[in-house]
């Protein structure tokens, strides 16, 4: 399985050039990803198997069980060639407070516990909603937290034990693109976490 592995990697680096073949060979996580994708191949190769005993339903089988696999395993590995953002990596969550002492508050908190790197405070917004069947009209403050994708669950908890509404406004958006300084930025201040 190592020696199609590698025979496999080679193949990909002439497709992408000299220079991804220094970039696959520097990059562990790449070579880690490609061996379980590699592996997972296989599985769901021996899977299709299993499933159907004809060569065309065989091939179906496997391609849409891998498909997810594969999509990822491509957008990491362009990502490392190339030096360029895997779409959905960072995601903007939106947060509503009270007044600008709550949020400035929130904000430090979820620096100080590295659940992002970034808090913008946007002041003033109106908003209309419903609440207990009737419409109600507030002034509040707005948050745009900068975080990982894999980070919103925990911010999002946290938010809701710190918050003082009884349901806070907490949901996200994932970001598709931006400016590579900007999202290399986000990756070093978000760390390890």
């Amino acid at each position: 399985m190592e020696t199609e592995l590698t025979l496999w990697m080679e193949d990909l680096t002439i497709r992408a050039g000299s220079d991804a073949k220094t970039i696959c060979h520097q990059t562990k996580a790449t070579q880690q990803t490609l061996r379980i994708s590699y592996r997972v191949l296989c599985y769901c190769a021996k899977l299709g198997d299993i499933i159907s005993g004809d060569s065309g339903s065989k091939i179906l089988a496997a391609s849409l069980l891998t498909y997810p696999i594969l999509r990822t395993l491509y957008l990491h590995l362009h990502s490392a060639v190339t030096g360029s953002y895997v779409s959905g990596t960072y995601s903007v969550v939106f947060v509503n407070c009270p007044n600008e002492q709550i949020a400035r508050d929130i904000a430090r908190a979820v620096l100080d516990k590295k659940l992002a790197t970034s808090v913008n405070i946007l002041p003033r917004v109106s908003s209309l909603y419903f609440w207990n069947g009737e419409i109600e009209e507030a002034t509040e403050i707005l948050l745009l937290i900068k975080t990982k994708t894999s980070r919103v669950y925990t911010l999002s908890s946290y938010i809701r034990l710190v918050h003082p509404f009884e349901i806070p406004e907490v949901f996200s958006l994932l970001m598709d693109q931006g400016d590579v300084h900007y999202l290399k930025w986000l990756e070093e201040g978000m760390g390890e976490y």
